[in-house]
């Protein structure tokens, strides 16, 4: 990403709205990964595993932001067992 990129994203995320009050609302089977190694995301990745009560938080060890991409067997593993043990 260009520097300017950063820029931009940095001052979409200034004006946007919070929404992590509302994540309790969320009542249906929610699976959030996270990337041990993406620093950004651990804390707030918790954050909405705990508002998210029926969510299911995966750690994909040594992986950064793009778990898909980084590691797809164990992210797609993760994907399979979750859609396997749910109801749609």
């Amino acid at each position: 990403t260009s520097p300017e990129g950063y820029v931009y994203v940095w001052q979409a995320n200034q004006n946007r709205p919070v929404f992590t009050d509302r994540l309790s609302e969320i009542k249906c089977p929610t699976l959030l990964y996270c990337g041990t190694d993406d620093a950004g995301l651990i804390e707030p990745m918790k954050v909405m595993a705990s508002k998210i009560k029926s969510s299911e938080l995966v750690w994909i060890q040594n992986a950064g932001h793009g778990v898909m991409y980084e590691k797809p067997a164990e992210y797609n593993e993760a994907l399979e067992k979750f859609l396997k043990r749910i109801k749609y």
